[in-house]
């Protein structure tokens, strides 16, 4: 008798959370071409996960309007327990997870509890995740932003995906940390990069990228992996005060205006495996304990290495054991 009770215990329970999953859970019409930010908002705030595709979004998605309350000081954070999938879906206007009261200067921030995915999707004006965190895994692939875009004091617990996404306007990533792998894989950026004071947990990699603006990044911490081959700089580069843990490479990349390289720190090798440089390169004070391949690389205007001196390409190594 007992057993039986446990049986019909145990259907019920299997029953009742099926049930309560199938209600978590958001279908949007197929036939309806546009959804408002309000209606996603709405089933945010009720924890639901959604799946968005092929939807124009109008009004502004301000994340913050999800809030549940939980003040620290002048701070309040909105705890989003819903997962979010965006497929092929267009943003008429920004796309936000921060807001600022500057009457008390209090401001509004979120945390993304579960996986949030943007997938081919285009962005007609900005997107800002200022401090943010993401618990779960954060994919940004495939997608076209022609506003600013700013992720500074953003925080990703899991892997990382930019793949194949193009920036059209500003890229901030300032003062923020991967957990995870950061892949920003074949990504396209028409004005500046500036990544400054970031750490990496794992490895780092902007492989077959394409920098059209001005790129900068320093003050940084990389404790994987750190490969730009094959990757295009058509404007300037600096890159300094950072350390590469397991070397960096370039293997590859092209470098068409002034390359900036000083006082980074590198524990492997620092690879220049056929890297063409085309213009003024300052390679100075980086201390690293490995070798550099230096001797491979492709100058377009009569550059000579030199271990000191004050020639254009002045590269300095202290190899320490």
């Amino acid at each position: 008798m007992k057993n039986i009770l446990w049986i019909f215990l145990l259907a019920f329970l299997l029953f009742s959370c099926a049930e309560k999953k199938t209600e978590s859970a958001v279908t949007y019409s197929e036939t309806d071409t546009s959804i408002s930010a309000e209606e996603i908002l709405k089933n945010l705030v009720l924890g639901k996960n959604q799946v968005i595709k092929n939807k124009t979004v109008t009004g502004v998605l301000d994340f913050t309007k999800a809030l549940k309350e939980d003040k620290k000081l002048n701070m309040s954070i909105a705890y989003l327990e819903g997962e979010l999938n965006f497929i092929n879906c267009k943003f008429l206007d920004d796309v936000s997870a921060f807001c600022q009261n500057k009457e008390n200067n209090s401001v509004f921030v979120c945390v993304f509890n579960k996986t949030v995915n943007f997938l081919e999707c285009k962005f007609l004006k900005g997107v800002n995740f200022f401090q943010s965190r993401f618990n779960g895994r954060f994919n940004f692939e495939l997608c076209n932003v022609k506003g600013a875009a700013d992720f500074t004091g953003a925080e990703f617990l899991t892997n990382v995906s930019f793949h194949s996404s193009e920036f059209q306007g500003g890229c901030r990533f300032i003062s923020g940390s991967f957990f995870g792998a950061a892949n920003f894989f074949k990504t396209l950026y028409k004005k500046e990069l500036i990544m400054q004071g970031v750490k990496f947990a794992k490895n780092l990699m902007f492989c077959d990228s394409h920098f059209y603006g001005y790129f900068e990044l320093s003050l940084s911490d990389i404790s994987n992996n750190a490969d730009f081959s094959n990757a295009k700089f058509s404007d300037r580069v600096r890159i300094s005060n950072s350390v590469f843990a397991h070397g960096v490479k370039f293997s590859g990349s092209e470098f068409s205006n002034s390359f900036l390289f000083e006082s980074n720190k590198s524990f492997s090798d620092l690879n220049f495996s056929g890297t063409v440089f085309k213009n003024q390169v300052s390679l100075k004070d980086n201390v690293f304990w490995g070798v550099t391949m230096k001797e491979k690389a492709v100058f377009d205007k009569n550059f000579t290495l030199e271990e000191s001196g004050n020639s254009a390409f002045n590269f300095i190594c202290k190899k320490i054991f």
